[in-house]
């Protein structure tokens, strides 16, 4: 009975991976075949790959500060080499990770709901059109998807982590999650919270936490002691954390994320439009430390000045966030 159990459960992953690939690989054709635009790509697509190509020619340490979320071209940069600069293939694999993401949601949906909802889940993430999109493309969404519903599936299995390094491994996975979805360090922060609260806790409980966080830490120290080496300043991730807050707090604000309009709006001009502006207003020149302090100051000082704007701007972040809804351009 257990063995049938088993090969049911085999036997449906399978079916959703290919479904979800299937589906993908045909959206991926049309396109290709039907829309003008196919050969066309946006800014923010062309950033990535030209910054890991960047980085696939030989230039691994790179020479300035991250000014946006590393992990992903890096891994588009090991890919190129993988696969010898063949970007045509590429593609095909970022489908198959997001085909592994609809596995991902239905064995995590099975785990804390029931198979039904598994089911449910897997069907809506299989047909997805923001996902199918995402899963075709290359931007960081897939893979920071994975990484999401990874960290997600670990975490609700931590019982089978035994070993002492296993738990490290779980804190440095964490950590690269990180370096592609800055948010995930905030809802480790609360899950971990969370976990305090539960009667099971014990001395083994808090060395394995402690474990958790020495591989995230190994990870940031890292990306931060590299940030110093090649710009010359402590940036534990990116320099653009600044610019990011003030985006969300400033007079244009509506609650949805959306460039500075006295920024150029694609994201080359933007890392460099920041630096321009900051050192303009400050009247000085400004390490990327600096510059990322510079823009969350500001975010500040609108807050400060405009207390009651700041709130009803909170009040629409908190039902943007609940109702999933975002401006159709973005």
């Amino acid at each position: 009975m257990k063995q049938e159990s088993s090969s049911q459960q085999i036997f449906s992953i399978l079916i959703i991976f290919i479904s979800a690939f299937l589906l993908r690989f045909l959206a991926f054709t049309f396109l290709k075949d039907n829309y003008f635009f196919f050969n066309h790509p946006s800014t923010d697509v062309t950033y990535f790959q030209n910054w890991a190509k960047e980085i696939a020619m030989g230039h691994w340490l790179g020479d300035k500060t991250f000014y946006g979320l590393p992990l992903f071209a890096y891994f588009l940069a090991v890919l190129y080499r993988l696969v010898l600069f063949q970007f045509h293939v590429i593609p095909f694999i970022l489908m198959t990770i997001g085909a592994v993401n609809c596995v991902l949601t239905f064995l995590i949906a099975q785990k804390l709901f029931s198979r039904l909802t598994a089911w449910l889940t897997a069907f809506y993430t299989i047909i997805s059109f923001t996902l199918i999109h995402y899963d075709t493309i290359s931007l960081p969404i897939t893979l920071a998807v994975f990484f999401n519903l990874s960290i997600l599936w670990l975490l609700l299995n931590q019982s089978h982590i035994i070993k002492t390094y296993e738990w490290v491994i779980l804190g440095i996975f964490i950590g690269l999650g990180c370096m592609i979805d800055g948010k995930i360090l905030i809802f480790t922060g609360l899950f971990l919270l969370y976990e305090t609260f539960s009667p099971k806790l014990s001395s083994q409980w808090i060395k394995n936490r402690l474990l958790i966080l020495l591989g995230i830490f190994l990870i940031i120290f890292s990306v931060g002691l590299r940030n110093k080496i090649v710009g010359g300043s402590w940036v534990w991730i990116t320099a653009q954390s600044g610019l990011s807050f003030f985006a969300g707090n400033n007079p244009e604000a509506t609650g949805v994320y959306a460039h500075p309009s006295f920024m150029r709006p694609d994201h080359q001009s933007q890392d460099e439009d920041q630096i321009i502006i900051a050192e303009q207003v400050s009247g000085k020149k400004l390490n990327d430390k600096q510059v990322s302090q510079f823009w969350f100051n500001q975010g500040l000082n609108f807050i400060k000045q405009n207390p009651f704007q700041f709130l009803k701007l909170l009040k629409n972040k908190f039902i943007c966030f609940f109702q999933d809804a975002e401006d159709s351009w973005d």
